[in-house]
């Protein structure tokens, strides 16, 4: 994926008893990856995908499923360039889905 804009967002239904992996590469830029859950929680990642790679990981609580707001950038703000992102989507066991409404 290639563009020209500093930023790019997207949406993505998560839900709880899933564990999400957003990862963002590039041989370009620095990326960095926020997301905004539901509830209003922000988490953010800029190198833990090994530098300058991001890879976010998000394990909603119920109350946190729902539509969370994407965005990816340019760690440093302005730069832009090809970039690869990949999300995947792991559930979780019945039991630890079951422990999440206790």
């Amino acid at each position: 994926l290639g563009w020209a804009s500093p930023e790019l967002y997207y949406d993505l239904e998560i839900m709880a008893g899933s564990i999400y992996l957003i990862s963002a590469s590039s041989d370009v830029i620095d990326p960095w990856v926020e997301a905004v859950l539901p509830d209003g929680t922000i988490l953010s990642d800029d190198d833990s995908g090994g530098y300058p790679d991001a890879l976010l990981r998000l394990d909603p609580t119920p109350a946190q499923s729902g539509t969370a707001l994407i965005t990816v950038k340019d760690y440093s703000g302005g730069a832009a360039g090809d970039l690869r992102i990949e999300v995947t989507q792991q559930r979780r066991s019945e039991s630890e889905i079951f422990a999440l409404y206790d």
